[in-house]
């Protein structure tokens, strides 16, 4: 058996080794891959540029026997990547994503075609006008302004359709990606403007969940209900308590905990802890916003209400002392490093305190937040991670297993991914 975390080339050596009597066989296999991707007129998923490459790839290493089937396997796998049928993984490990927003992940495409039929205004006048406003309006520099690019997603996601199609989207979309778990979260008052209630809008994206888990066998999604920080905590307080209420009702059929998102700083984040306390008392497990636009108090806050995950949180490393406590009661961090740079709640990657956290022994993951808003893919934040921020592969490696163990998983599903991450080290 041939390990998942091995490279693409690793596993085309392993291949031949176990695999030698076949080389021909998969040597007339590419032949055919060759002639009808790269020459025939349907093939519109392959770029020219990859054309070139997998041609020049083949033969400069197809010369001899023994390379043969490296060369044909890299090449059938390029092909079936370009052509939709799966990513290029280039961190080959169990990848989890513990805090990663619904409505900051609608894919463009699906964004602009409910808009159009939803006759919903646009900032742009075509597909790629908007996927270059989304770039360009991403990098604003304030988290509040930030908020504002969620405008046009929550205006198409007023109806249970809509949230089971990107929902389950989504869903494919990281399996594809090669995560093993991740962890996606909504608010659901923010979907109640046209006549969906609190539940419905639960039911919608549990439903799109499983549509989407049904067609990604071994992966696994948590759903986490968001409670909303909108301005002083009577403004929104009954919607809040609503969300902690549904959350218990739908908890073990797919939907695995809660959190506070929204605006930091508009009001004490300890004026939230009854609610949290609430969810506490009803067994539901929660993480909670915090320490990202705002300073280390938000975190001591949290964790003064039983947070034991903070969503971003990067700023307690500015207090010594709480990040000593945090350590000793063993709180997870949900960084999320792209985002942190564009909404500038951190300079820049390579200042980013994440890895200095990491060593003094703190529980930090790396995360998306908004995967299409923010422009990034999990593999995207491991570049940055590995290219600016000073972390190691063995470092990507422990911080999947931290996500691993502060996910709000069964025991039996952390043990088995525990397992597959040590066999990477």
């Amino acid at each position: 058996m041939i390990p998942e975390c091995l490279s693409i080339a690793e596993i085309a050596e392993q291949v031949i080794l176990q695999n030698s009597s076949i080389v021909l066989f998969f040597y007339e296999l590419v032949n055919l891959f060759h002639h009808y991707y790269l020459f025939s007129p349907k093939s519109v998923l392959v770029s020219l540029r990859i054309k070139r490459f997998l041609l020049d790839f083949f033969l400069l290493t197809a010369l001899s026997r023994e390379n043969i089937l490296k060369s044909v396997f890299f090449y059938i796998y390029i092909i079936a990547a370009a052509a939709g049928g799966f990513s290029m993984n280039r961190y080959p490990f169990p990848k989890i994503d513990l805090h990663l927003h619904l409505d900051g992940s609608v894919l463009p495409e699906t964004a602009w075609e409910l808009a159009q039929a939803q006759g919903v205004p646009i900032p742009a006048d075509t597909l790629e006008g908007y996927r270059d406003y989304i770039r360009t309006a991403a990098n604003c520099g304030s988290v509040n302004e930030y908020l504002k690019l969620f405008d046009l997603p929550l205006q198409i996601m007023q109806d249970a359709t809509n949230i089971t199609r990107i929902t389950r989207e989504l869903v494919e979309l990281l399996h594809r990606q090669g995560l093993a778990y991740a962890e996606i979260r909504f608010a659901p008052q923010l979907h109640t403007r046209e006549g969906l209630t609190q539940h419905l809008a639960i039911e919608a994206v549990l439903e799109g969940r499983r549509q989407g888990l049904a067609a990604c066998p071994g992966f696994d999604v948590g759903i986490l209900a968001c409670m909303m920080c909108v301005g002083p905590e009577t403004a929104n307080w009954e919607a809040n308590a609503k969300t902690v209420e549904a959350a218990r009702e739908y908890l073990g059929q797919g939907l695995v905990g809660v959190d506070l998102a929204g605006g930091e700083g508009i009001v004490p984040l300890k004026n939230f802890a009854p609610l949290f306390h609430r969810a506490a008392e009803l067994g539901i497990p929660f993480t909670c916003h915090a320490g990202d636009s705002q300073g280390p108090d938000t975190v001591r806050d949290a964790m003064n209400f039983g947070a034991r995950r903070i969503g971003h949180g990067h700023h307690i490393f500015n207090d010594p002392e709480l990040c000593r406590r945090a350590i000793r009661e063993g709180v997870t961090l949900e960084i999320c490093p792209t985002s942190n740079i564009q909404c500038q709640t951190q300079p820049s990657y390579q200042e980013h305190p994440a890895k200095k956290l990491l060593d003094m022994g703190m529980s930090v993951t790396i995360n998306t937040d908004n995967m299409v808003l923010a422009g990034v893919s999990l593999d995207d934040e491991y570049d940055h991670c590995l290219g600016e921020m000073g972390f190691t592969r063995q470092d990507l490696i422990r911080m999947n297993q931290n996500a691993v163990r502060a996910a709000f998983l069964p025991e039996e599903r952390k043990e088995d991914l525990l397992s597959r991450l040590e066999a990477c080290l």
